[in-house]
C-alpha cells in the first residue's frame, strides 16, 4: 500500500488539510475520528484496497499507521 496516498484519502475522508496526517497520531485525537468515520474506512478499505475490514478490528487500532498497517495485513493472501 502506498501509505502516502491512504494518508491522503484519510484526509479526504476527514475533511483535513492536506499534510496533516503524519501516521503516528492517535485516532482518537484526530479531528473529525467517530463512527462515521469508522463506517466510511471500512468502505473505503473495501472499494480502493479490496479488504474488507470489521469494526472491530478498526476499533482496535489504536494510530494511523495501525490502520494502514491492518488494511496492509489483510491484503496478505489467505488473511481476513
Amino acid at each position: 500500500m502506498d501509505r502516502p496516498a491512504f494518508y491522503l484519502a484519510l484526509e479526504e475522508l476527514l475533511e483535513l488539510s492536506q499534510g496533516t496526517i503524519r501516521g503516528d497520531e492517535p485516532l482518537k485525537k484526530v479531528r473529525g475520528w467517530d463512527s462515521f468515520a469508522v463506517v466510511s474506512v471500512i468502505v473505503l478499505a473495501d472499494d480502493k484496497y479490496g479488504v474488507r475490514l470489521k469494526p472491530d478490528r478498526v476499533g482496535a487500532c489504536e494510530t494511523i499507521d495501525d490502520l494502514a498497517r491492518s488494511i496492509e495485513e489483510s491484503q496478505k493472501p489467505g488473511t481476513k
